[in-house]
């Protein structure tokens, strides 16, 4: 079985506001609020599993998310990141 090349979430999150570490998309939260927003919601949630969706959530936001589905983590996650910004 080949591995896949493909970046994980918060790799690609990181890379695409560029951030030099994934630590730094957190210091993103609260500087470039709608960017990482708008970039949230160019992705297409059933390209990652509900589990990466889950952790880049709590790695994010520092809360659990007791949602299943790809799409509901990632619509809770703009949601939490909206607030973030008011």
């Amino acid at each position: 079985m080949e591995k896949e090349n493909k970046l994980g979430l918060l790799e690609s999150l990181a890379a695409n506001m560029n951030c030099m570490y994934i630590s730094d998309l957190n210091k993103m939260i609260y500087t470039q609020t709608q960017k990482l927003i708008h970039l949230l919601e160019s992705y297409e949630s059933n390209t990652y599993s509900a589990e990466v969706w889950r952790d880049a959530f709590i790695y994010l936001t520092g809360k659990d998310c007791p949602l299943s589905s790809p799409e509901e983590i990632r619509h809770l996650l703009i949601q939490r990141l909206e607030a973030c910004s008011l």
